[in-house]
């Protein structure tokens, strides 16, 4: 995924209003409301099929996740590629592909809440 395109949804996210999105089923339907706004729950839709109406009030916290994971990921990739070069030097006793397995495991465990 290109840098822009990350970008691009970050954006969106900002754009988008900053309140926690939940839903509220009703005899009328599902709605996604928006808080932020004290006791005032804006409206941002609503869905017919409750599968759809959870996905789009969970979107914002998930794609906040989601966009961070690949930021994560992808310095992990650079530290990675950074230290293969340290495990030729490092090698030892032990092959070159055990200790940049080792150093790549290390780069991406998740340090904080993974979810």
């Amino acid at each position: 995924m290109p840098e822009s395109r990350i970008e691009e949804i970050e954006a969106r996210l900002a754009a988008a209003d900053q309140g926690q999105w939940r839903m509220d089923d009703t005899v009328l339907g599902t709605y996604i409301l928006s808080g932020g706004y004290g006791k005032v729950w804006p409206i941002i839709a609503k869905c017919s099929h409750e599968p759809d109406a959870d996905l789009i009030a969970n979107a914002p916290a998930d794609l906040r996740w989601l966009t961070s994971e690949v930021r994560r990921l992808r310095e992990a990739l650079s530290e990675i590629t950074r230290v293969t070069g340290l495990a030729d030097a490092q090698a030892g006793p032990y092959s070159r592909s055990q200790i940049a397995h080792g150093l790549a495991l290390r780069a991406i465990t998740p340090t904080g809440d993974a979810g």
